[in-house]
């Protein structure tokens, strides 16, 4: 999550997402301020990264609900970074890499 000098809010697309179907606290508007349904959203992401989009929402649906903070990794050449506590506290405690079945044959 980053806070950009204008005070905006800018959130990656899994944690959007997330906050807007799995536990309804985020409504996310078009830039001529139509709301948007999740179905929308959704379609967007999925139309523009395609199934790497659904293998990152679902790794990161899997973490949350384990419990941990995910945040970018790739500052660390990871998809995610995972934190008990969270960032402003300590160090990742693991870093998450995606790799699709397919490359490994």
């Amino acid at each position: 999550m980053l806070w950009p000098a204008d005070n905006s809010l800018r959130l990656g697309m899994e944690e959007a997402i997330y906050l807007s179907t799995e536990i309804a606290v985020l409504q996310i508007y078009t830039d001529s301020g139509e709301e948007c349904t999740p179905d929308i959203v959704w379609k967007a992401f999925y139309d523009r990264y395609g199934i790497r989009f659904v293998r990152r929402y679902a790794t990161y649906r899997y973490f949350r609900y384990q419990g941990w903070i995910v945040r970018a990794g790739l500052h660390c050449g990871a998809d995610f970074m995972l934190y008990r506590d969270g960032p402003e506290y300590y160090h990742s405690s693991a870093a998450v890499r995606i790799v699709s079945i397919e490359r490994l044959s």
